[in-house]
C-alpha cells in the first residue's frame, strides 16, 4: 500500500496489470504472447524493473456495487495501470535484511517487494529516505476483488474466476521512504 504522502514526478501508463494486487510494490516487465506487461514477479534476477505499483488492481463486479474507480484509485486486469517511475513515496512492499538509513540504495526485491540487498539479483531502483518503521503484516500479492463461478457453455465445466483459495500474500516487513528514479530504472534495463 502506498502511504498517502507522496510526491509523483512522473507516472507511466504505457503498460497494462494482469493479477489483481495491492498497490506499492515495484512493477516488472513482462511479456506474455507477445504482449508486454506489468508484473509483480517472484525473482527479479535478471528482469526489467519498471517503477511502483500507482493503483490497486481488482477484479470489480459492477452488478454488486457501485464503481470505485470514481472514489478510490483501483483499476481492473488488463487495464492501464499508473506506475510510478520518477518520485518519493512511503510504501510497505518492504524485505529487508539490515537495517537500511537514508541514502542507502533501494533494490527490487522477491515478489514486487523493495530492498536493500543485492542478493535477490533485482537492480538499483533507487535509493531509501529513512529507516525502516517495523509493522510486520501480509500484503494481498495475487486474488483481490469478487469470485464467481459459472459453467462453460461448450464443456459444461465449472469455472472459478478469481478463486479465495488462489489468494498468495506477501510478507512485509513495515513501511520505508523511497526515493525512485528514471536514472536508475534505465540503467536497470541497458
Amino acid at each position: 500500500m502506498l502511504k498517502p504522502l507522496r510526491q509523483i514526478a512522473a507516472l507511466n501508463v504505457d503498460f497494462c496489470g494482469f493479477d489483481t494486487a495491492d498497490r506499492g510494490g515495484i512493477l516488472h516487465l513482462v511479456t506474455a504472447s507477445g504482449i508486454d506487461l506489468a508484473r509483480y514477479v517472484a525473482n527479479p534476477s535478471g528482469q526489467t524493473p519498471l517503477g511502483f505499483q500507482f493503483n490497486d488492481i481488482e477484479n470489480i463486479d459492477y452488478t454488486r456495487q457501485p464503481d470505485p474507480r470514481r472514489n478510490r484509485e483501483v483499476g481492473a486486469p488488463f487495464e492501464t495501470v499508473g506506475i510510478l517511475t520518477d518520485g518519493d513515496i512511503e510504501t510497505d512492499w518492504v524485505h529487508v535484511l539490515g537495517s537500511p538509513q537514508a541514502g542507502d540504495p533501494a533494490y527490487a526485491g522477491p515478489s514486487g517487494t523493495v530492498t536493500d540487498s543485492t542478493n535477490f539479483g533485482g537492480s538499483q531502483i533507487g535509493i531509501f529516505l529513512g529507516p525502516l518503521n517495523p509493522n510486520p503484516h501480509l500484503l494481498i500479492h495475487r486474488g483481490r476483488g469478487f469470485s464467481t463461478s459459472y459453467q462453460e457453455s461448450c464443456t459444461h465445466a465449472i469455472i472459478v474466476e478469481n478463486d479465495p483459495n488462489d489468494i498468495s500474500f506477501v510478507q512485509s516487513d513495515g513501511t520505508i521512504k523511497v526515493r525512485i528514479s528514471q536514472a536508475y530504472l534505465v540503467r536497470g534495463r541497458v
